[in-house]
């Protein structure tokens, strides 16, 4: 670290920090700002040696932190040196704020929607994936994925299109949410005739 350190201090750095590959990649692709000019460097969740030295606890012990945090240096760090699960978990719980509970959020992986109402509802809070994709790969392609490499995409069409309209039921729920709060896209919602 400190050649690193040495190394960098010589130079003027500029470190770009994104979670979408895709994006990253496409500034480092030909014709890009970047082109030849940057190192890609994926930063992995907190290995569970990793883990197990900032809680202080012995290896047996470590697993329960690793796999309640996630890895996430964020939450790692909420853990002080030598609590049980249940003290950290207690703590954690007790605090809305907490980044067991917000970490997700302010990473923009969940979002929280209030119920429409009149009258404002804190209380009532709904969570749910916030990328607009990853709920239909959840619910269905990722099971989808060994049949199709059988060869039996018929069977995993034909899942989907039996669960597909009690999963729609809910899914689109943030979709009208949204065109509710701005009232650019519906007129109308429900199965009720035109008037």
């Amino acid at each position: 670290m400190d050649s690193l350190d040495r190394n960098l201090a010589a130079k003027p750095v500029l470190l770009l920090v994104g979670s979408d590959m895709s994006v990253t990649e496409a500034l480092q692709s030909y014709g890009r700002p970047f082109f030849g000019r940057a190192a890609k460097m994926t930063v992995q969740p907190l290995h569970l040696a990793d883990v197990r030295t900032m809680t202080g606890l012995d290896a047996a012990d470590a697993v329960d932190p690793s796999l309640i945090t996630g890895g996430f240096p964020e939450i790692v760090q909420a853990w002080r040196p030598g609590m049980s699960r249940l003290d950290f978990l207690w703590e954690s719980v007790a605090n809305p704020l907490s980044p067991l509970l917000n970490t997700l959020q302010a990473k923009r992986m969940l979002a929280v929607d209030l119920p429409l109402s009149a009258k404002a509802d804190t209380r009532n809070k709904r969570y749910r994936i916030a990328d607009p994709y990853l709920p239909f790969w959840l619910a269905f392609l990722q099971r989808a994925i060994p049949l199709v490499e059988r060869g039996r995409s018929d069977v995993a069409l034909g899942r989907i299109e039996r669960s597909r309209t009690s999963w729609r039921g809910c899914a689109v729920e943030p979709l009208i949410r949204e065109c509710l709060c701005c009232g650019c896209c519906l007129t109308r919602t429900g199965r009720g005739p035109k008037r």
